[in-house]
């Protein structure tokens, strides 16, 4: 464990300084569970002790990015700000735990590992476009803002993953926040959400606009997200591996004209948004907005599933055929 601590001294002299911070509340409350977890167990390590410790010490090596004593992280713009500069006519797109995994060689759920792909999502913060902004989670310093889950889930993946993504993006460069477009269910203060999924639907108003998304995303069916849109049309593309079919996808795209593209389509999307941008084609990385609204209309605390739509973080089974008539007329496009 020493080799991952960073000044561990300092940590708990801050930590003396620190008594009512959030964190040292958490690390008293699990200490607290834990001594309670041996004492009934009769000091025998169970699961729920073990998994209490090793948030623990996950808290513990993490602790100098989340109270500030390490200040090499970089510099994420919040929600209402990323909003604004895309309501300024950017393009945006959003990298996630899901685009590192595959940057750094591996597989995900929905997309197969491809040195293509990899290479193309690289690129992307190699190249600077004043057009294009680049979306990162907001949880390389503090994550008090976030629900219990929420930080469990990324005080682990961004402890484990540091280093591998500080080696992929500019750590002198401004970034905005990929979680624009998930603003609901992570976050614990949720009195501002429907004020940011109004403004989140500026960016549409009376626009032509052209959605880019995997079979069974269905954005906007069954929901007022997209009602103040001029216009909507649909190419639907395969919802597993879909840059397999990428320059097919493409090609249909610039064969439309729309005053907006929005694209949910997982990695795939990164890159279309990317290629379509110089294209002057303003367009948006929405990945789950449309489940996260649905989740805020339903006001549920955890991941559920959604009627008539693929969830990929709570299920994988295929959705039914959708029967809507407006958004059969909608798709002007299926590539299988």
């Amino acid at each position: 464990m020493q080799h991952y601590l960073y000044n561990i001294d300092n940590v708990f002299s801050e930590i003396n300084k620190l008594k009512r911070h959030y964190i040292i509340i958490n690390l008293k409350k699990s200490f607290q569970k834990m001594n309670n977890i041996l004492i009934k167990e009769n000091l025998s390590f169970s699961k729920k002790a073990i998994r209490y410790l090793k948030e623990l010490i996950l808290s513990l090596q993490n602790l100098p990015y989340e109270i500030g004593l390490n200040k090499n992280v970089p510099k994420v713009q919040n929600i209402n700000k990323t909003i604004d500069l895309i309501l300024k006519g950017n393009s945006i797109v959003r990298f996630g735990d899901g685009e590192f995994q595959l940057i750094n060689g591996y597989s995900i759920a929905y997309q197969k590992f491809n040195k293509e792909l990899q290479k193309k999502l690289k690129q992307i913060f190699k190249e600077k476009n004043n057009n294009l902004l680049v979306g990162l989670p907001e949880t390389f310093s503090s994550l008090n803002q976030f629900t219990f889950p929420g930080r469990i889930f990324w005080r682990r993946y961004i402890f484990k993953n540091r280093n591998l993504i500080y080696k992929t993006i500019n750590l002198k460069q401004e970034y905005v926040s990929a979680f624009f477009s998930r603003p609901y269910l992570r976050f614990k203060n949720k009195k501002n959400t429907s004020q940011i999924f109004n403004k989140i639907k500026k960016i549409w108003n009376k626009k032509n606009i052209l959605i880019i998304e995997g079979n069974g995303t269905r954005i906007g069916v069954g929901n007022s997200l997209l009602k103040n849109a001029l216009s909507v049309k649909r190419i639907i593309c395969p919802d597993v591996n879909a840059f397999n079919k990428y320059n097919q996808i493409l090609e249909t795209a610039l064969n439309y004209k729309s005053d907006l593209i929005l694209i949910a389509l997982g990695p795939t999307a990164k890159i279309l948004t990317y290629d379509l941008n110089k294209k002057n084609i303003q367009t948006i990385d929405v990945g789950h907005l449309d489940i996260e609204y649905e989740w805020f209309l339903k006001k549920t605390k955890r991941k559920i599933s959604i009627k008539n739509k693929n969830v990929t973080e709570v299920d994988n089974h295929s959705v039914k055929k959708c029967n809507n008539k407006n958004y059969q007329k909608q798709i002007i496009s299926i590539i299988d």
